[in-house]
């Protein structure tokens, strides 16, 4: 009875470590989405809630500043001509540059500096290694404990 409880207790235990190792590979991999800037209106802006540093001399947003884990949800650019912001600590006068904002397009008000608004917009899912890794792990540990039962009965 004793050598059964202890088989028993090693089997438990090796799922459990198992378990472990996928929940942590699979709460690691999910997928992320891959963002882009899409157009929302000309002749608005957003108060305040800027993060991050500007992008001068580029009229349209930086597409690194998008995507999942980003603060960025919305971004002002101006052209310098039609849409002026005169910030001398991102730009030059008549430069154009973008601000990233982390109020989402449909929340923006306010601003008196009316530019080209942009939202960040899902694209698609950046794959991971996540689900096939899992998979892979999972049907490795179960063979894994299979033969170690197996090797553990003829030995008894």
């Amino acid at each position: 009875m004793e050598k059964c409880a202890s088989r028993l207790k090693r089997w438990t235990s090796t799922w459990l470590m198992g378990f472990l190792v996928i929940s942590a590979i699979a709460a690691y991999g999910k997928s992320a989405f891959a963002g882009s800037w899409r157009e929302v209106a000309e002749g608005r802006d957003c108060g305040d809630m800027d993060v991050g540093a500007c992008t001068p001399n580029n009229f349209i947003p930086d597409p690194t500043r998008c995507g999942a884990g980003l603060p960025a949800k919305s971004a002002v650019c101006w052209n310098g001509t039609t849409f002026r912001n005169h910030n001398i600590e991102c730009s030059g006068p008549d430069s154009a540059w973008c601000t990233y904002k982390t109020t989402p397009a449909d929340s923006c008000t306010g601003g008196a500096q009316p530019g080209v608004l942009y939202e960040c917009v899902e694209t698609d899912s950046v794959p991971t290694l996540a689900a096939p890794g899992t998979v892979v792990l999972s049907v490795l540990l179960l063979g894994l404990t299979i033969h170690r039962i197996r090797r553990r009965t003829a030995t008894s």
